[in-house]
């Protein structure tokens, strides 16, 4: 989906003059045609998704499969407070202004919103399907909250505690 998003906005557009006077020499709209800019939400969720994507090769070490998939949650939580947040308060206020490659805060928001789905969806199954089976096979184990003793959430805040504190 994320090739379709962009592939579809770059549909038919040309490579840019590489420098000195521009193909389309004295046409104003050609500078502007949004068919010439990314989105730059889009583009942040590609960069994200090229995340994803080291977390779902098998060729790379478990661990550090891992950690990717832990970065990409991590970013994708700070994306969504910090910037869709702000476009959510743009559609909010009414503001409809539209970003150079051509959509206005509701368009984006709902490209966004399409876009984050499919990669938490594949987030997700790397997650269950392969991930967690994994770890499990190296005796790394994962608990519910719900199966932890009573003395267990302690011991974990003791341990969080003590290696938060510096000497």
């Amino acid at each position: 989906m994320a090739d379709g998003i962009l592939a579809d906005a770059n549909a038919g557009r040309a490579d840019p003059a590489p420098t000195g006077t521009p193909d389309h020499a004295g046409d104003d709209a050609a500078p502007r045609d949004p068919g010439r800019f990314l989105n730059r939400e889009l583009s942040w969720l590609d960069f994200n998704a090229r995340v994803l994507a080291l977390a779902e090769d098998p060729k790379m070490p478990l661990l550090e499969r891992s950690k990717f998939l832990a970065i990409f949650a991590q970013n994708l939580d700070e994306y969504f407070q910090v910037r869709v947040s702000g476009l959510q308060e743009q559609f909010d206020a009414g503001i409809r202004t539209r970003s150079p490659d051509g959509l206005d805060s509701g368009e984006e928001l709902r490209a966004v919103r399409a876009y984050a789905d499919e990669l938490c969806a594949r987030h997700a199954a790397t997650s269950a399907r392969e991930m967690r089976p994994a770890l499990e096979d190296v005796a790394t184990h994962f608990a519910s909250w719900e199966t932890l003793t009573p003395a267990d959430p302690d011991a974990l805040t003791t341990r969080q505690m003590s290696s938060n504190t510096v000497s």
